[in-house]
């Protein structure tokens, strides 16, 4: 039997198999999620500490290494890599792929609660789920050559941030490269024995008076 004898004998089968094929193919694609990056959910958890201004090897012994050895107590965890900068650390924990992505990340986030007593006072703790919704979708570079870089740090960070945070759908706004405004104060010896004041008495006084307070509220269309 030729091949041309067996389709025309099974041509009522092979046209509602194809048509029956082509039905599904359709239902499937008008099923399909769309999406910009698909949902991935990686074996990795980030946690990132700032803690100041503290030079890179203070940051190393009271912040790094403190997160190092709680994290390693954290169950499944394989791998562990830590970043240290100024005043802040980056730890990548990898974890296997058999383990369930939302209970370490529980566990991540209390056991790096348990290890914040052991950091300086004020530090700031997060541990972030690596997933596709922790890449940029969009970066923005902002330049001025008639601008300096803490006067066009001011602006990315007051006018130019909030307003891009304010976009439907927007999650989140992160700053990269900003110069941060910084005054060192030199303290006279001899007018503070004449004051009878030590340099704990002058940092509370200088904290006290570095704040930002609203001082009103201003309309501006239908934002307040």
């Amino acid at each position: 039997m030729t091949l041309g004898e067996l389709v025309g004998r099974n041509q009522t089968a092979i046209i509602g198999t194809t048509a029956l094929l082509v039905a599904a193919g359709a239902l499937a694609a008008w099923s399909m999620p769309v999406s910009i990056f698909p949902e991935v959910a990686f074996h990795r958890v980030t946690v990132i500490a700032r803690a100041g201004n503290l030079p890179v090897e203070q940051t190393l012994t009271a912040v790094t290494q403190p997160l190092e050895s709680a994290m390693a107590s954290v169950l499944g965890v394989q791998t562990i890599r830590s970043m240290t900068t100024r005043g802040g650390a980056q730890l990548d924990l990898v974890f296997g792929w058999d383990r369930d992505m939302v209970s370490a990340l529980s566990t991540v986030q209390a056991e790096m609660e348990d290890a914040r007593t052991e950091l300086p006072a004020g530090a700031e703790l997060d541990a972030r789920l690596l997933d596709t919704s922790a890449f940029p979708i969009v970066g923005v570079a902002v330049s001025a050559p008639q601008r300096g870089l803490a006067a066009l740090s001011d602006f990315a960070i007051y006018e130019v941030a909030p307003q891009l945070r304010t976009i439907p759908g927007v999650y989140r706004v992160e700053l990269s490269g900003a110069k941060i405004r910084e005054y060192d104060l030199t303290v006279d010896p001899a007018a503070l024995a004449a004051h009878h004041l030590d340099l704990a008495a002058v940092e509370a006084a200088v904290r006290s008076a570095n704040t930002v307070a609203a001082v009103g509220e201003v309309r501006d269309g239908q934002r307040l």
